[in-house]
């Protein structure tokens, strides 16, 4: 039978540094964790393999967190207090960057070949949720930070990919032939898909 933590126990193995993030084993002040292939640092404890960020919230806060705990800033073995929030799924997943296989640049986005447009998508209450296909990535990625906004993605405190990217790039270069038709695509979406994703969130 395995024996469960207890919040007594872990203080008398282990020493957590808060404003670090580092655990260390009190019997020989080794550190504690190793990084997983998802890159989570994990210990091995009374027969079972636990989370080190879910350790040592259990010996801050005083007890074993129930939903999963999120790394603000998506470093996932930066176990410093601060880093660390206690959150459902669903939140948890609105905490993301770009996976390794996202091409576009920015979550969310990525490229349809066979109609060449950008297909822009969020999920939402464990649904993925159609934003709307564009010609222009700019107006691509105006539409997810949309739908970020609308949809509570923004509490976290870092950027999300589409909002760095808006911030980062020179819109001056819009502002040629082209000009019409990239605000002519976003008024069309204003029109029509934003008013759908506005009673969705609404509802």
């Amino acid at each position: 039978m395995i024996k469960e933590l207890t919040y007594d126990d872990l203080h008398k193995r282990f020493k957590y540094f808060p404003d670090s993030g580092i655990l260390i084993d009190k019997e020989n002040d080794s550190l504690i964790g190793k990084i997983n292939y998802a890159g989570y640092l994990n210990v091995f404890l009374n027969g079972r393999l636990y989370g080190v960020h879910r350790i040592v919230y259990f010996m801050y806060y005083g007890y074993m967190p129930k939903g999963q705990i999120d790394h603000i800033n998506r470093i996932r073995n930066d176990n410093r207090i601060e880093n660390l929030r206690e959150v459902f799924a669903s939140e948890n997943a609105k905490n993301k960057g770009n996976g390794k296989t996202n091409k576009s640049g920015i979550i969310g986005i990525r490229w349809l070949g066979h109609v060449k447009r950008w297909k822009v998508y969020i999920t939402f209450k464990g649904k993925l949720i159609h934003i709307g296909n564009f010609k222009f990535f700019i107006n691509a990625a105006k539409a997810r930070l949309y739908a970020e906004n609308i949809f509570n993605y923004t509490q976290h405190t870092i950027e999300s990919p589409a909002a760095k990217f808006l911030k980062s790039i020179n819109f001056a270069k819009f502002l040629d032939g082209e000009s019409n038709s990239v605000s002519s695509e976003w008024r069309f979406f204003c029109l029509d898909r934003k008013k759908i994703l506005d009673q969705l969130a609404n509802s």
